[in-house]
């Protein structure tokens, strides 16, 4: 067991201060942004601000997006799936019919590799769109992006390779 205590609130400093801006009419997340003047330039624009203070409600406002995010890429795949399901069922049902009538060789494996192409595209859709995440939650935060590509691709001049 850890002797690191985490307090369960821990204060963002100053310089760290966001702000999330929300649609006062339509209460949707518009984004996280830093919490200076320009932020409070959307208020006039029909946007509540709210000042984050503390890590927890970062946290909060974080998984709100999220959430927000996975509702709307589940209405866009509905609509995009429904919108072409006519033409996608056409399809997979002539090719299902001409199945039976091919008993074996190229044709038959054209027909059976068109199915599995047509269920691997919408797995591939539907699979895209289920990750979120907030950019500082996809890559650390606290570390110098371009640094760690240099040091990954380029070792030290002094340091022989392999370690």
């Amino acid at each position: 067991m850890s002797d690191i205590i985490i307090p369960g609130n821990a204060q963002m400093s100053a310089k760290q201060k966001v702000c999330v801006l929300i649609h006062t009419e339509t209460k949707r997340i518009l984004c996280f942004c830093m919490d200076d003047q320009f932020s409070k330039s959307f208020e006039s624009s029909g946007y509540k601000r709210v000042e984050i203070k503390h890590a927890n409600e970062y946290d909060l406002w974080a998984k709100r997006l999220r959430e927000q995010s996975k509702r709307e890429n589940e209405a866009e795949d509905y609509a995009y799936l429904e919108r072409e399901n006519a033409t996608r069922q056409k399809l997979r049902q002539q090719l299902t019919d001409r199945l039976p009538h091919l008993t074996e060789g190229p044709q038959r494996l054209a027909v059976e590799s068109a199915l599995h192409c047509l269920d691997t595209m919408e797995a591939r859709k539907k699979r895209y769109r289920e990750e979120s995440f907030m950019v500082n939650e996809g890559y650390e935060a606290t570390a110098n992006v371009g640094e760690v590509i240099v040091n990954n691709v380029m070792a030290p001049k002094n340091q022989p390779k392999g370690n």
